[in-house]
């Protein structure tokens, strides 16, 4: 069988982040996320599944079972992608995660966070890194695994690296062996964060920045 994911160096994982994840990664040009290799490309933002009715190819193209549809080979490729990332793996969350309700939601959807009582829904499922990525990294092959923290610009911070689910993160890491470190708010994503919001007060330090730098020329 074909192994499209060998020898991926610079990986990045992410969970509620999405659009943020794909365009710090600027498909493959700085990290590589699972939907920048081949086969995550081509299959990304397709629903498909398999029918066992259809004799001619497996396959049901009119509709899919409710909770069926494309997660086998997302959870097969997630596997498979954290099996080979190799050096120095990011992983990019949300600390400012709510729901549609408004209520916080953590950033890592672990089992043990079910115990929090702010977490606590019916419809709660466990991410893909808790499931398949984090448990198949291998300590042999990664370096270290850098969890990056971003916050919404003009929302509250929800979690940090040193509390809620993305403290049980950094526990779980240690239990797989892998050696860590955790940043919140790291200067490379708050910049990408304020290409949008350039006015909002959590971006003035670059204008503050900007100022320093001029008078440094200006001697």
């Amino acid at each position: 069988m074909h192994e499209p994911f060998l020898f991926c160096f610079e990986s990045l994982f992410w969970s509620g982040t999405n659009r943020v994840a794909h365009a710090f990664s600027e498909f493959g040009a700085r990290f590589t996320t699972l939907e920048d290799t081949m086969a995550g490309w081509i299959v990304n933002g397709l629903n498909w599944c398999g029918s066992g009715k259809n004799g001619s190819d497996g396959i049901n193209y009119t509709e899919c079972p409710k909770g069926c549809d494309i997660a086998p080979f997302w959870e097969e490729a997630s596997s498979r992608f954290a099996l080979n990332a190799s050096g120095v793996v990011r992983v990019l969350l949300n600390g400012s995660n709510r729901n549609a309700s408004g209520f916080p939601s953590p950033a890592y959807r672990n089992s043990r966070m079910r115990q929090i009582r702010h977490t606590i829904n019916k419809s709660w499922e466990l991410c893909f890194l808790t499931k398949f990525e984090l448990p198949n990294m291998r300590p042999a092959r990664v370096t270290k695994l850098l969890v990056l923290v971003m916050h919404t610009i003009g929302s509250s911070e929800v979690e940090t690296c040193g509390n809620g689910s993305i403290k049980v993160l950094l526990k779980d890491a240690k239990r797989y062996n892998l050696t860590h470190s955790c940043h919140d708010d790291p200067d490379d994503v708050e910049h990408l964060l304020c290409v949008d919001h350039p006015y909002s007060y959590a971006c003035q330090f670059l204008k503050e920045h900007k100022h320093k730098e001029k008078s440094d020329w200006d001697g």
